[in-house]
C-alpha cells in the first residue's frame, strides 16, 4: 500500500508524481527473521518517499500486480499539513509488526494526522482494504482507476515482436535476466524494429468497479456434520486471515495463509478437539502464469488427535483462464504421527467475481514408499450470502474413513 501526490503542482505528469510508503527494513535479515521479528517485533520501519514509475515498476515488474488507485478529495490546507507532517515523520524510524503496526497502519496514521475529522481506526488488525473502507465511509475518495497486471496489458498487444518486446524488457526491469550477448542484440534489433514503425498505444489506466467493502478477516463458523452414521455440531473458529474457501473478489484466491484455527466438535456424549491449525500456508499463483507458476504448501497441527505436518511443491496452470479455473498440482510429504506418506495432491478450483466458489482437493499418497495408500476426495462449495455470512457445503470421500458431509453457516467480524 503507497499513497501518490504531486510534490509541486497537479499539472505535472502523473508517473512523475511522488509516492510514499511505510516499510520495514528487512536488509540481511533471515528467512525466520521475516516471522519472528514480524510478529513480535524487532523490524525498525521508515516511510519511504520514490517517483511513481519506480513504484510501478516494482509491483508490475518483480511482482507483476495489478495497481489500484483509489484518489482520496482534500483541501488545499489538507494537503499543505500532508507535506509539513510528512517531511517530520521521513527521517525517523518507528517499530514494525505484521499485524499490529504494518504498512496499512503507517500509511493510515500519516492520514489521520494531517487530515480533519477522520476516525482513528477502532481494529487492532489493519489491512489496506480497511483504510480504503474507512475513507470511503468518510467519503473521502473519488471513483477509482485500475492499472491492469503486465501480463493483460501484453497479451493485448496484436503485434508479435511488439509484445516480445515488452516481455523482454520486463525481464529486464525485474532483474530475473543475466547479461547474455545474443539476447542484447536481439533486443537491440527488436527496439529499432519497433521504433521504425508505427506501433498501437494500450492504455495504462482503465476505470475500475467503484469500492465494495469486502468481508472481515475473523471466522467463526457452526456446522451440521455428518459421520459414521451421525450427526454432530462443529464450531470452528479462524482469528486472522483467510482461506481459499472465503476469499471475496478482493482476496487473492490462490494466496492462503491462516494461523490458529480451531475446531470443536459437539457429540451427543462427549466434546472433542477435532483440529488445531498451528500455521497453514498455500500458495497457488496461477493468475500470472507467465511469471509466478511454481507452487507450495505448508501444514502443521492436530487432526483427530494426531500430529500433522505437510510440505510440498508443485506446478499451477490455467485450465480455462476466462473462466479462473485452474489446477494445481503438488508433491508432497506428509508425516502422520509416527507414520511418513509421499505422494500427490492436485486441486480444482474456481475464484469468482460474483457470490459462489468451489473446488475438488484430491490426495493420493504412499505409507513409504509401499502399496498402502490413502486416497482422498473432498469437494467443497462456498456461497456469500452478504458481506457478514455465507454458507459452506464439503463432503469427504476416503478409502481410510467413512464418507461424511458438512453443511455451515459462516460468519465474518
Amino acid at each position: 500500500m503507497f499513497l501518490v501526490y504531486a510534490p509541486e503542482n497537479k499539472e505535472k505528469a502523473f508517473l512523475t508524481w511522488a509516492t510514499v510508503n511505510f516499510a520495514a527494513n528487512i536488509e540481511n535479515s533471515r528467512w525466520y527473521d521475516l516471522y519472528y521479528k514480524g510478529v513480535i517485533g524487532g523490524f525498525s520501519a521508515f516511510y519511504q518517499v520514490m517517483p511513481l514509475y519506480e513504484k510501478i515498476d516494482e509491483y508490475r515488474g518483480n511482482e507483476t500486480r495489478e495497481i489500484r488507485f483509489y484518489p482520496i478529495k482534500l483541501s488545499d490546507n489538507e494537503f499543505e499539513n500532508f507535506k509539513n507532517h510528512l517531511e517530520e515523520v521521513c527521517d525517523k524510524s518507528y517499530p514494525y509488526r505484521f499485524f499490529t503496526n504494518n504498512c496499512a497502519h503507517g500509511i493510515y496514521q500519516l492520514l489521520f494526522d494531517s487530515l480533519e475529522n477522520i476516525p482513528e481506526p477502532t481494529q487492532s488488525l489493519l489491512s489496506p482494504l480497511d483504510v480504503v473502507a474507512i475513507l470511503h465511509q468518510e467519503n473521502r475518495l473519488l471513483d477509482p482507476f485500475l492499472m491492469p497486471p503486465l501480463k493483460e496489458n501484453i497479451q493485448k498487444i496484436s503485434d508479435a515482436e511488439h509484445a516480445e518486446l515488452e516481455f523482454m524488457e520486463w525481464q529486464n526491469r525485474s532483474g530475473k535476466i543475466g547479461f547474455d550477448s545474443d539476447r542484447e542484440q536481439k533486443l537491440a534489433n527488436l527496439r529499432h524494429l519497433i521504433s521504425a514503425r508505427s506501433v498501437e498505444t494500450i492504455e495504462m489506466f482503465v476505470p475500475y468497479q467503484k469500492w465494495i467493502e469486502p468481508h472481515r478477516y475473523n471466522r467463526i463458523e457452526v456446522s451440521a456434520l455428518y459421520n459414521e452414521g451421525k450427526y454432530s455440531t462443529l464450531v470452528s473458529y479462524r482469528p486472522i486471515l483467510h482461506d481459499q474457501t472465503d476469499n471475496h473478489y478482493f482476496y487473492s484466491s490462490t494466496n492462503t495463509f491462516e494461523i490458529l484455527s480451531t475446531s470443536i466438535q459437539f457429540h451427543v456424549d462427549r466434546v472433542s478437539l477435532q483440529s488445531l491449525d498451528f500455521v497453514n500456508m498455500r500458495l497457488m499463483p496461477i493468475h500470472d502464469k507467465w511469471f509466478r507458476h511454481w507452487s507450495y504448501v505448508f501444514y502443521a497441527g492436530y487432526k483427530d488427535n494426531k500430529f500433522v505436518g505437510k510440505i510440498g511443491i508443485g506446478k499451477s496452470i490455467y485450465l480455462l483462464e476466462k473462466q479462473k479455473i485452474a489446477l494445481e498440482f503438488i508433491l508432497t510429504d506428509q508425516q502422520r504421527n509416527e507414520k511418513n506418506y509421499i505422494g500427490f495432491e492436485t486441486q480444482l478450483i474456481k475464484h469468482t467475481i460474483g457470490k459462489i466458489r468451489y473446488g475438488i482437493l484430491y490426495e493420493h499418497l504412499y505409507e513409504n514408499f509401499s502399496n498402502e495408500n490413502i486416497r482422498l476426495l473432498n469437494p467443497w462449495v462456498a456461497i456469500d450470502i452478504n458481506k457478514s455470512f455465507g454458507v459452506y457445503l464439503e463432503s469427504n470421500y476416503s478409502n481410510k474413513s467413512p464418507f461424511y458431509g458438512k453443511l455451515a453457516l459462516r460468519h465474518y467480524f
